[in-house]
């Protein structure tokens, strides 16, 4: 069992991106907008954002969207991040898309010995990184698969796009470049989170892990007993229990006070071949992170994840 706390990717460390910064208008000082009209800012005060705001009212001039209340806006209204961003806001489920690629370079400034990428929509994922304009990794996921089970299959079930990839095993130079592409033929190529870290290693996951769902659909019943079915979002959580070793443990606190609500990356096998893997492949927060020590060398994690 692994965990990859996430290095933030900011302005300083997105270093490239093909994809572009005009979802909309950006803010103008001078403008006036009216009530419903859309914006983007960059940067402002000296400050980087990367967000969309909606004017609230009419003849709307000369006020910072980004000193605006979020909670009760009184000018605009935070609608979330630009395109190009929506892949680094963990916080949130959102995507960024662009049509056939995107390609994405960062300049981390620290060691990293992972990269992680959910919620995706592409047929596949290439990482490499570089240093000292050397190539000192480079691998390729090919995120079009399908199981088969019988003739019937092979021949004529269809390839899904797998939702998410991992590359577990970067090299960790200091002043590397992290460069990524996540690409398909042809249509929009979509990404929902990409996370750059440090694994740190938990301890070896138990038998029987667990896979479930929140499901948000509604299903109501009438006195006639018509169904009306609502179909909303369902959350993937997981639930394992960890064997470690009591030496790790000053060591898994610390974890668990740094990640308390705060989106990380939770592996429970390393193999990421095996079958189980994506069950249990989680971008999300504890819900629960018990230690018992309930042997003199050894002790137990009780672990809940729940996607974000």
């Amino acid at each position: 069992m692994i965990v990859i706390p996430p290095v933030a990717v900011t302005n300083a460390r997105l270093t490239g991106s093909n994809v572009t910064e005009d979802d909309y208008p950006e803010w103008d000082i001078a403008t006036s907008y009216s009530a419903d009209e859309y914006v983007i800012v960059i940067s402002g005060d000296g400050t980087f954002y990367n967000n969309i705001y909606r004017s609230v009212n009419d003849g709307n001039t000369g006020n910072k969207p980004w000193e605006d209340n979020v909670d009760s806006p009184v000018n605009w209204n935070y609608i979330g991040k630009i395109n190009r961003w929506k892949m680094f806001e963990l916080i949130r489920n959102t995507q960024t898309i662009n049509d056939s690629l995107i390609d994405v370079q960062i300049t981390p400034m620290t060691r990293i010995s992972s990269v992680a990428l959910f919620n995706l929509q592409a047929e596949q994922v290439r990482c490499w990184m570089e240093v000292d304009s050397e190539i000192v990794y480079d691998k390729t996921i090919n995120l079009l698969v399908r199981t088969v089970v019988t003739w019937s299959d092979y021949f004529f079930k269809p390839f899904v796009f797998q939702k998410a990839c991992f590359f577990e095993d970067l090299p960790p130079f200091s002043q590397a470049i992290i460069h990524v592409e996540i690409s398909r033929n042809s249509g929009d190529v979509k990404c929902g989170g990409l996370v750059i870290g440090n694994r740190v290693y938990l301890g070896s996951t138990e038998a029987r892990a667990e896979s479930d769902a929140l499901n948000f659909s509604t299903v109501e019943r009438n006195e006639f007993g018509d169904t009306t079915l609502v179909p909303r979002r369902t959350i993937p959580k997981t639930s394992q229990r960890v064997f470690t070793d009591k030496n790790l443990i000053n060591r898994l606190i610390d974890v668990r006070s740094d990640l308390n609500a705060v989106p990380a990356v939770w592996s429970a096998l390393d193999d990421p071949t095996d079958g189980y893997f994506n069950a249990l492949f989680i971008l999300g927060f504890y819900r629960k992170f018990r230690i018992s020590a309930g042997h003199p060398e050894h002790a137990l994690i009780d672990l809940e994840l729940e996607e974000i």
